[in-house]
């Protein structure tokens, strides 16, 4: 609501570097809400103080309309600002009311949705993307330009996984991330992770979804997240590192993620002026070292180098390369690792662990109680046309699983 507040006042005043940011960040926020629920309020979304408190919902197909639609209008506008017009300034934590930032965010975020569609609508997908390649500002290009937001860390703005791993200690690494990452040397694995408090030279995973009984066997022999994800705690640490988590930055979208994006889109014949599948496939493993900080230039030239894993292949396996490595590049960034999960179906390793309550990965969230009893019969009638408000129910551009080349099939998701 407080974005929506900024653009009405940014388009009254005619200043596109006031309401343009504000829609581009609108944009991901709900970009992120239809990835997690399928139909949601949009058109009529934010307009409570119109007297709109019971908003329809909107289709996903004509929610990304939608955002495509809004994200070119803002980069259109602000490439077009004066050079006079009141910028953001020191109210803008990601670019200090740049511009040139707000814009190739905007473009990738763009692009990041013009993927989303590549199994339902190839045709939109290639133009959106092309579209945002084209857009002024064009798409990061470096980790430089990402888009991080950098917290305070002042006790109050302080990034939430520190701020959760300063009361609890029961988070450990989960093994399907552990166990791509470990068998091939990944230099990443010693950011992400922390070793075992069992045995200071080894990392280790542990099963997803297991009961506080089964998991408590884990607690020794499993890795913590990664030390600089930690600020000050209750608990004795030894392994965590100089406690400046508070500060660490949230990645909202960055050069490696892009990377990727535009890998993809080569490998599919999409876009022939970025590079070759290849070359961007390794940027992007590179750009995702260097975010993570990894100064080990050796063992990322190892990796790199390894011929049996990490050399791109090419075709449908190139694909599932581009896709794993996209995947564990998007760490701390969950909602879209389980995006990129459910459009990809990579890594296929990905199952219900032992004691989760239903055999297959969600592909979305149900709609609240709370919204039922408010706005009953929007929510029925969304329900009605995306279908069975469960856990199972695939959104619209997750409804044509097998489009993707990366798909092996119906287990797809599914404990065995």
């Amino acid at each position: 609501k407080n974005l929506q507040a900024v653009v009405d006042v940014g388009k009254s005043q005619n200043n596109a570097l006031l309401w343009g940011p504000a829609q581009v960040l609108r944009s991901l926020v709900f970009s992120y809400i239809t990835d997690v629920w399928g139909d949601v309020p949009y058109s009529e979304a934010l307009r409570g103080d119109s007297g709109v408190i019971t908003p329809a919902y909107d289709a996903q197909k004509d929610i990304y309309t939608g955002l495509f639609a809004d994200l070119d209008a803002a980069t259109t506008a602000m490439a077009a600002a004066p050079a006079t017009a009141i910028k953001l300034g020191a109210a803008d934590p990601f670019f200090s009311g740049g511009a040139a930032g707000w814009q190739r965010f905007a473009n990738s975020i763009r692009a990041r949705l013009a993927m989303r569609l590549a199994n339902v609508d190839p045709t939109s997908a290639q133009a959106e993307l092309n579209a945002a390649l084209a857009a002024p500002g064009g798409l990061i290009s470096s980790n430089a330009q990402n888009a991080n937001f950098p917290w305070p860390g002042d006790g109050v703005y302080d990034n939430p996984w520190m701020v959760n791993f300063r009361t609890r200690d029961d988070h450990r690494m989960s093994n399907t991330l552990m166990n791509e990452m470990l068998p091939v040397n990944d230099p990443r694995v010693s950011v992400y992770a922390q070793p075992t408090v069992a045995d200071s030279t080894v990392y280790a995973g542990m099963p997803n979804a297991l009961t506080q009984s089964g998991a408590s066997a884990y607690f020794t022999i499993s890795s913590r997240p990664g030390a600089v994800f930690y600020g000050a705690t209750v608990y004795s640490c030894p392994t965590c590192g100089a406690r400046t988590g508070a500060k660490y930055p949230s990645f909202a979208l960055t050069y490696a993620e892009v990377s990727f994006i535009l890998a993809e889109a080569a490998e599919r014949g999409w876009v022939t002026t970025a590079g070759t599948a290849a070359a961007l496939y390794n940027q992007g493993i590179q750009a995702s070292m260097d975010q993570w900080g990894v100064t080990d230039a050796a063992a990322v030239t190892a990796y790199l180098n390894d011929s049996v894993n990490i050399v791109y292949k090419g075709g449908t396996p190139g694909l599932r390369q581009i896709a794993l490595q996209k995947w564990i590049a998007l760490y701390t960034n969950g909602v879209q690792a389980w995006a990129e999960w459910r459009r990809t179906c990579v890594p296929e390793t990905l199952v219900p662990g032992p004691d989760a309550v239903q055999n297959t990965v969600p592909r979305r969230y149900q709609y609240s109680i709370r919204e039922l009893s408010v706005n009953e019969a929007n929510v029925k009638a969304a329900v009605a046309r995306q279908g069975p408000d469960v856990f199972s129910t695939r959104m619209y551009w997750d409804n044509n699983p097998t489009a993707a080349p990366t798909y092996p099939g119906p287990t797809c998701g599914t404990r065995p």
